[in-house]
């Protein structure tokens, strides 16, 4: 009977040893501040994915044609609601006057903002502000929170004054 519960207790050990050796720590054990949001290879470029930390902490993640990643934040700069990514949208781009579907616009004003966070209509405030992201190995990692949100400085492409 000693013999099995030994047995029993070297093969907890053994996989809780083992099963924590090749998991991958960073992506459970995300630190304040920090967001794991998935493998580089997940993602689909110009094809927004959602991410929310918390109720303050909302963004859009976002695969660049060039491979970079933005992090935009999920509120319109105007009215604060959060905002949606609309893929079936179609809207004429005033900057150029090309008609494309896939657009972030809120339902409070319709401020609309294309696939880079940038204002192109409505009463937006400015262009989307940013968390930043970096690439660790092949995982995309995103610094949320206040402290790490940065601001937009431009509205509709202008510098502000």
């Amino acid at each position: 009977m000693a013999l099995v519960a030994v047995v029993v207790l070297f093969g907890i050990l053994a996989t809780w040893f083992f099963g924590g050796f090749f998991w991958p720590r960073n992506v459970e054990r995300n630190r304040p501040g920090m967001l794991y949001a998935g493998r580089i290879d997940e993602f689909e470029v110009e094809e927004p994915r959602f991410f929310q930390r918390d109720e303050r902490n909302k963004f859009w993640l976002v695969k660049m044609p060039d491979g970079s990643f933005l992090a935009l934040q999920a509120f319109d700069t105007n009215r604060g609601c959060t905002l949606p990514w609309r893929p079936t949208f179609s809207f004429t781009d005033p900057r150029n006057g090309v008609t494309k579907q896939g657009w972030f616009r809120s339902p409070c004003g319709g401020d609309t903002y294309d696939i880079e966070g940038v204002c192109v209509a409505g009463p937006c405030r400015s262009d989307l502000n940013r968390y930043p992201v970096e690439i660790v190995g092949d995982w995309v990692r995103v610094r949320v929170g206040e402290t790490n949100l940065i601001r937009s400085q431009t509205k509709g492409g202008l510098r502000l004054p």
